[in-house]
């Protein structure tokens, strides 16, 4: 998505330690970012990320710098939505939507050429959705990405027949009773 390609570099940490070296993923997400001291479970990042004013206002996730700093890059936050998809889900959906999005990338079917920063999110969610056979919106909304276009995503997503998930929707409530109800919680 937009504004993470330095978290994508993170993630790939995860990826190698979990699945070659047999790393539970939660310990591979926090052991990410242990050269910037912000070893956070995915569930402190998400604690992180709850607790974020843009969060709190509904708002997507800061890619830029100004008002609200940059909350993508060089943060746990960042590429956590990818550590929860496949915990929930698994490796070889991630996998194959990678693949798949290189294939249509080196088909010429699709053209990030132009700017790798601005790459549709409406199409990569829709991509990500079909490769895990599920509707992933509601968990990459929780993580700050908001569709481009929700009413033709939304046309997209019934039209590729994507299932809602009970995973996900568990996921989310359990996100709900982890965040700090106040400054003594927290």
């Amino acid at each position: 998505f937009p504004g993470e390609i330095e978290s994508m570099v993170n993630f790939l940490w995860v990826a190698v330690h979990n699945k070659k070296f047999g790393v539970e993923i939660n310990q591979a997400f926090e052991e990410s970012f242990n050269g910037y001291g912000l070893n956070h479970s995915i569930e402190e990042a998400a604690i992180s990320w709850m607790i974020a004013e843009n969060f709190r206002l509904g708002n997507e996730m800061s890619r830029q710098t100004g008002e609200y700093r940059q909350e993508f890059s060089y943060q746990p936050r960042g590429h956590a939505k990818y550590a929860d998809v496949v915990r929930l889900f698994d490796w070889d959906a991630f996998e194959q939507f990678n693949r798949n999005t290189s294939e249509s990338y080196e088909n010429g079917e699709i053209n990030y050429d132009d700017d790798v920063n601005n790459v549709p999110t409406d199409d990569r969610l829709l991509r990500m959705s079909q490769a895990f056979g599920y509707d992933l919106r509601p968990l990459i909304h929780f993580w700050g990405v908001h569709p481009d276009n929700a009413t033709s995503l939304e046309t997209e997503i019934k039209n590729s027949d994507l299932k809602k998930s009970t995973a996900i929707y568990d996921q989310l409530s359990f996100y709900k009773t982890i965040v700090p109800a106040n400054n003594e919680a927290f």
